[in-house]
């Protein structure tokens, strides 16, 4: 029995290593990523996302983001304006069919208008957060990571952006 335990050790695969790309290169001495008090923070590598989205063309450029940001604005005034002409007529729509004594015809009218208000208010929320990134484009670039006070906008305005 040891002799066949002994043979089937040699035949064995190797056991696959932690990793799927192999083993680490450079492994370092402390396998624990989190400091304790008073210890150092670790070295960090770079981060290998932001140079693969670099390298296919997806990266942060700040050339390219303000006047973005500033045509964003000026189409949402459009929108906003386009919009706001629209609830007006619709008004004097309602009020006519009111004097027409057309309740139930005003009241559906009245939820469409009341809906397009909404939208507005969201169109003039999102062109506050742009004009708020124009302004601090350039701290956002400054720094590695989004600051914590622009999150809020940033993610607010990728949740609305046209999908592929």
């Amino acid at each position: 029995r040891a002799a066949s335990t002994a043979e089937q050790n040699e035949k064995a695969p190797p056991l696959p290593s932690a990793s799927p790309l192999g083993p680490n290169p450079n492994p370092s001495p402390n396998p624990n990523p989190w400091p304790g008090p008073g210890e150092p923070e670790p070295e960090r590598e770079p981060d290998t996302m932001s140079s693969f989205m670099a390298a296919i063309g997806l990266g942060f450029n700040v050339n390219k983001a303000k006047p973005a940001l500033q045509m964003c604005v000026s189409r949402l005034n459009i929108n906003i304006n386009k919009k706001t002409n629209q609830v007006k007529a619709k008004r004097r729509e309602v009020g006519m069919l009111l004097r027409e004594q057309k309740e139930e015809k005003a009241r559906i009218r009245v939820e469409a208008v009341i809906r397009e208000d909404f939208t507005i208010e969201a169109y003039e929320i999102l062109a506050l957060l742009c004009e708020l990134l124009t302004e601090r484009i350039r701290l956002v670039d400054a720094k590695e990571e989004c600051p914590p006070d622009l999150m809020e906008a940033v993610c607010t305005l990728i949740w609305p952006k046209p999908k592929p």
